[in-house]
């Protein structure tokens, strides 16, 4: 069967579907048509193409550290003609550990080959701190102070063929930036 979500994580929480199916007796043929037809919420992975070329993929619907490194190695293994680009947000509520992860964050941004990196909020500066300190030119890690910064940014910045993955927790509404390029690009 085919599974219409990227991404080896999702590979992994749809075996688990049905490893709990098969525990439940649910014929594993039912269960596989039905993994088939599967369709994220609203702001997973949501895949946008912008009228100048640019592919972006909407991933703002919630952030922890798991979830962004298997953003970064899903987005980052597809195939494009540009630049993998990243606007991240805060992961929130992970209590005092909260900078050493998001310097981590920075660090897994720049291993995993994003190629610009725009964050924002009270911990974008340990982001992009981790980044810099894994080898990306610090040109090409910028703090902004909120998200109309990010905007103006990319807006400047898209070229086609490059890809943009929007990320962070709820609470940092970074689908505001891609409510904005939708409107100010166009989709196409």
């Amino acid at each position: 069967f085919s599974l219409p979500v990227p991404g080896t994580h999702n590979i992994m929480n749809a075996m688990a579907a049905l490893a709990i199916g098969c525990a439940l007796k649910i014929e594993p043929k039912v269960a596989t048509e039905r993994l088939s037809k599967f369709k994220p919420m609203a702001m997973r992975f949501e895949q946008i193409q912008l009228a100048n070329g640019v592919r972006l993929v909407n991933d703002s619907y919630n952030a922890n550290p798991a979830s962004m490194k298997a953003a970064f190695r899903t987005v980052g293994s597809a195939k494009r003609a540009g630049r993998f680009i990243v606007a991240l947000g805060d992961m929130l509520e992970l209590g005092e550990a909260s900078y050493e992860l998001h310097k981590k964050l920075g660090e897994d941004a720049a291993r995993m080959g994003v190629n610009l990196l725009l964050t924002t909020g009270d911990y974008a500066e340990a982001v992009v701190e981790g980044a810099v300190s894994a080898g990306l030119d610090s040109e090409s890690a910028k703090n902004c102070s909120t998200t109309d910064e990010i905007e103006k940014n990319l807006e400047d910045e898209l070229k086609a063929g490059d890809v943009l993955l929007v990320k962070g927790s709820r609470g940092m509404r970074m689908e505001r930036i891609v409510e904005t390029l939708k409107h100010s690009i166009g989709t196409g």
